[in-house]
């Protein structure tokens, strides 16, 4: 998937996960309670994984690009 298509999926997880935390904060009912807490694991999952990738794309930058700590 692409860095787009990864950032855009995260927003609309973030979303829907505010949406249901509004609806549980609203109703105090324990299965609205349960569905944001899901939805907060994969907004939470997405996040770490966004962050990996977003990690990976500065390690194959060229951080060293005028010699760095050798020159």
């Amino acid at each position: 998937m692409e860095k787009t298509e990864d950032i855009e999926a995260f927003v609309e997880k973030v979303i829907d996960m505010r949406r249901l935390q509004k609806e549980f904060f609203r109703t105090r009912r324990y299965p609205a309670m349960e569905a944001a807490k899901k939805a907060e694991k994969v907004v939470d999952d997405l996040a770490a994984r966004l962050r990996r990738s977003l990690g990976e794309a500065q390690e194959n930058a060229q951080p060293e690009l005028f010699g760095g700590a050798d020159a």
